[in-house]
């Protein structure tokens, strides 16, 4: 069955039961003794269910999903329909999801008399294979009993893994593990690993050694099967491996698993965690990634620290999140060491403090506290480099030479909240609590000028730049991108009530909940839905899955494509506008390349690589061959548009007109500025390229010879506020600690420009900058009022954002 294929529906009891049963000997396999009262449990539950739902007038048909196999990391959907049996209208009160991996819209929802109601559920997996189920359990008002719904799926890879053993029947069966345990012979064996989808492969490795094939002879060719051996049987009782790790060449399974049952094996964690296992998957050197583990029961503990146990890996604690339940989940990063490589099969160390686990809290009672640790096992690949068919495919040909390479998939972290110390990020510690105070400033500046309605600059509308007419969504923009401040600040709308009220304004002006559509009147809904992208993800709130999706959807309609009539060979093409309505500009597309990257879209993802190839047409560089870049300066920076020929805001700003019309004939050429280089620079790297790319460092260049903060380079101080945060989010995404500007720049060159000789740490000049320049009152303005700077609510929120990208934690090293 291949991935994805839904099987039939299971009713709810008898899938928890299983499950539950399953997970009990999972972990306990060694000795029935544990099992069976955990069965007994289960079942008694599974009873008292079944009695309630026959209570409850309201009814579920069916009451469980099964999805059959998903990918790891998938999210599955279904919705479930309820219907009510009474005379009467029936509200739901209460929706209790098992853990924090489910997410239901169904509290305040009303059933009509005698009707139904569609109710969505989805479920998000985990890097660990096997069966994954979740509960989420209905109450409703005024009406006896629960409504009990079940999601099931069979998480796995397009390649797993078997070994062939008898049965209870005495029939052969394949066991999706090796069992030792049971069958002594098993310390050595084979296991066979296969292709459920029929595409071919070959086994790299077994436990990061080189694997021994059964069939010597077809081990360099690829198959659909493979059948491998193992021998344990010489093994210390505690090198036995919990897991046979098997490595393919295929980038969608890369990594695969068998759970080892061996006397020696058995896994009992101090914390019940979702499962025994993650699979970090393929890691350069130096890169960071996050996951997040659910602990079940965790009876009020609370996590400190999480230390790997594996001297090629590094681990560090994020964030703990309460579920519904009495269950937390638990969010870390993982770095691979610069010098690391190979297959790592290591521990990483929960620890925290909590109560006794065998002593549950009474309700009403504060929980003792005591030291808990308990280990979790990880395994994954640490290579220079991603094997070449995980390289997406290449941009159209009509894109400027340098565009035409694929571009490598680079996985820029994405972090949502500033550091908690300065030892996190590389400033001088007393810069950043001067930071960190004007943050709070800016914040408190932010609350005072929140409007009746709980957005900011409400009222204000502008024309964009080519628009006919103003937009009156310009609140709804600026709100979002003050959202995100606050959230980034640690102030998500769950818990802060300015938050909440500005995530109130946007979500109703945009009817984010139903047809989201950011800017029905005019041309501002690029801006408004990107901005707004970032506030939900900024929230990191899993409830928002949905709306975050619909934002995407309109977002992914307004690229310029073929399906809306501009080819590979237009200037226009994969780019982003005013809406779909008007040209393309480097504005509007660096904004969506920012949402997309922190909304976690695939640099391989097809409207990223389009708007590579539109950015790449907007660098002025020897191989664009677009008009307006012939006869340029060749310096590596950027325009703001290549569209209708091209223009230049620095241009107009020098007297030769914005699309250079004032140039004598035969010599129009536009000009690069700071806000457009820094945009075009973040967006090549969000759109995959690495650091070491030609396009970056042609920019990168560029920036060496205009580095400062006190202006935008070539606009003097229009929409310097602008450039600033850009400037900080560019530089954040180059892994750049400092920055060395060139002493001498070329004639032309905006005056006042990298006035410091040798490397200057970004990050403390960008503060010394913004810091002096905050106002008594907490806010920032530019005493020149171009793109709404001159309204302190704009300059200071994108103070603010800027700030807040400087100091965010350094997780990568490249």
């Amino acid at each position: 069955m291949a991935p994805g294929t839904p099987r039939r529906t299971v009713p709810a009891r008898i899938l928890l039961c299983a499950v539950a049963m399953a997970a009990s000997m999972a972990s306990a396999w060694p000795g029935t003794a544990t099992a069976a009262p955990q069965a007994q449990e289960v079942a008694e539950r599974a009873r008292r269910v079944a009695e309630q739902m026959a209570l409850c007038p309201i009814k579920a048909d069916p009451a469980g999903f099964d999805a059959g196999f998903v990918q790891p990391h998938a999210e599955v959907r279904w919705e479930a329909t309820l219907r009510n049996t009474t005379a009467q209208d029936v509200r739901c009160v209460r929706a209790a999801p098992s853990c924090t991996c489910t997410s239901v819209d169904a509290v305040g929802k009303v059933i009509p008399a005698n009707g139904t109601l569609k109710v969505p559920l989805s479920m998000k997996t985990s890097g660990a294979t096997g069966e994954k189920t979740a509960v989420v359990v209905l109450q409703f008002e005024g009406v006896p009993g629960i409504v009990e719904l079940s999601l099931k799926a069979t998480v796995a890879y397009p390649v797993h893994a078997w070994q062939l053993n008898p049965g209870p029947d005495g029939k052969p069966r394949r066991d999706p593990f090796i069992n030792a345990y049971d069958i002594k012979a098993n310390v050595r064996g084979e296991v066979t690993a296969e292709s459920l989808d029929g595409k071919p492969f070959r086994v790299l490795s077994v436990n990061g050694e080189p694997p021994v094939f059964v069939d010597p002879a077809r081990a360099a060719l690829p198959a659909e099967s493979c059948a491998v051996r193992y021998d344990f049987s010489s093994l210390p009782c505690d090198r036995v491996p919990k897991y046979l790790v098997i490595e393919t060449d295929r980038p969608d399974a890369r990594l695969i698993d068998l759970r080892v049952r061996h006397e020696c094996t058995k896994i009992s964690p101090a914390f019940s965690f979702d499962g025994f296992r993650e699979n970090l998957g393929v890691l350069r050197p130096g890169e960071t990634r996050e996951y997040a583990i659910a602990i079940k029961r965790a009876n009020g503990v609370r996590i400190d620290r999480v230390t790997s146990l594996d001297p090629r890996i590094e681990s560090r604690f994020l964030e703990q999140k309460a579920g519904s339940t009495d269950e937390v989940l638990v969010r870390y990063a993982i770095t691979a060491k610069p010098d690391a490589a190979g297959v790592v099969i290591g521990s990483l160390r929960f620890a925290g403090v909590g109560p006794d686990p065998r002593q549950p809290v009474a309700p009403g009672q504060p929980a003792a506290s005591m030291p808990r640790e308990s280990d979790f096992i990880v395994y994954g690949k640490i290579e220079a480099s991603a094997p070449a068919a995980a390289v997406p495919a290449a941009v159209p040909a009509a894109v400027p030479p340098r565009a035409q390479a694929p571009a490598p998939i680079q996985p820029l972290p994405v972090v949502m909240r500033i550091a908690d110390a300065p030892s996190q990020v590389p400033m001088d510690p007393e810069r950043f609590a001067r930071a960190r105070a004007a943050i709070d400033r800016g914040l408190a500046y932010l609350r005072s000028a929140q409007g009746p309605d709980g957005g900011w600059l409400e009222g204000k509308a502008t024309k964009a730049t080519d628009q006919k007419k103003a937009s009156h969504a310009v609140p709804c923009a600026v709100t979002a991108l003050g959202l995100k401040a606050f959230a980034q600040a640690g102030l998500a709308a769950r818990g802060d009530r300015t938050a909440a009220r500005a995530m109130q304004f946007v979500a109703g002006r945009t009817a984010l909940e139903s047809a989201f559509e950011p800017d029905p009147a005019s041309g501002l809904g690029t801006y408004v839905a990107s901005a707004l992208l970032m506030a939900l993800a900024a929230q990191q709130d899993d409830a928002l899955a949905e709306p975050m999706s619909r934002v995407r959807a309109w977002i992914a309609q307004a690229q310029w494509t073929e399906a809306n009539g501009r080819g590979t060979d237009s200037d226009w093409f994969g780019g982003f506008g005013y809406g779909n309505r008007g040209r393309p500009d480097l504005s509007n597309t660096q904004l969506v390349l920012d949402a997309l990257h922190e909304a976690g879209v695939s640099t391989s993802d097809p409207a990223v690589q389009r708007a590579l190839a539109f950015v790449a047409r907007t660098q002025n560089v020897e191989e664009n061959d677009s008009p307006w870049a012939r006869a340029g300066s060749k310096d590596g920076g950027f325009v703001y548009t290549p569209a209708n020929g091209g223009e230049s805001f620095a241009s107009e700003a020098a007297g030769e007109g914005r699309m250079g019309e004032h140039l004598p004939e035969g010599t129009r050429s536009l000009r690069s500025y700071g806000s457009m280089t820094y945009a075009g620079l973040k967006s090549m790297l969000f759109a995959g390229l690495t650091p070491n790319d030609p396009r970056v460092q042609a920019a990168w260049s560029w920036i060496r010879m205009h580095y400062g903060f006190a202006e935008n380079p070539g606009l003097g101080l229009q929409g310097r506020f602008y450039y600033v945060h850009t400037a900080a989010r560019a530089l954040a995404a180059m892994n750049a600690e400092r920055v060395e500007p060139v002493a001498v720049r070329p004639a032309g060159a905006s005056p006042g420009a990298g006035d410091a000789a040798g490397a200057r740490n970004w990050r403390n000049d960008l503060v010394d900058a913004l810091v002096s320049e905050q106002r008594p009152d907490g806010s920032w303005k530019n005493p020149v009022d171009r793109w709404m700077e001159g309204e302190p609510e704009m300059a200071s929120i994108y103070a603010l954002l800027a700030l807040e990208e400087a100091l965010k934690p350094v997780s990568v090293a490249r």
